[in-house]
């Protein structure tokens, strides 16, 4: 059985990248990442997260959020959209069933971003990276409650 994109049923193409066979969509250059696969290519850094995002190339592609959910393409269970390491912005969608993350066009190119300006919460021992991200968290907390306080006193300043 032929894996389907969850973005547009587009028939997914296996590609070899980094020592990886990954699904890949040939409209919307959306990827199809197996349990554990997304992990390994992070284990490689974040030049070869760039590398694989500018591999796979859209074809005329306008993305269109769709009301109907997604169906992983692993094993055609429903996905779920969730935050990347929890306190990011980017948005991944992935199967609680198999484990498969399906990371649309430009996420791959946030994701190398956002390890590269947050390196502390990779690596270490579970805990450590935890409190890292908790750190992480609080500190843009902070930092969105200082803009905040700045519009209030040059509104009432």
């Amino acid at each position: 059985m032929s894996r389907l994109c969850p973005e547009d049923l587009t028939p997914l193409e296996p590609q070899t990248l980094h020592g990886l066979v990954l699904d890949t969509c040939p409209m919307c250059a959306g990827i199809y990442f197996d349990e554990g696969e997304i992990a390994a290519l992070q284990a490689a850094g974040s030049e070869a997260l760039t590398e694989v995002e500018d591999a796979v190339v859209p074809s005329d592609f306008s993305y269109i959020e769709s009301p109907i959910p997604k169906r992983c393409p692993g094993c055609n269970g429903a996905m779920h959209a969730y935050r990347y390491r929890y306190s990011s912005e980017i948005r991944l969608d992935g199967c609680d069933r198999c484990g498969g993350i399906w990371v649309q066009d430009g996420e791959l190119a946030k994701i190398a971003d956002y390890v590269q300006s947050c390196p502390s919460t990779f690596g270490g021992t579970p805990a450590a990276r935890q409190a890292a991200e908790v750190s992480n968290a609080q500190e843009k907390s902070a930092q969105r409650h200082a803009k905040l306080l700045k519009r209030v006193a040059s509104i009432f300043g």
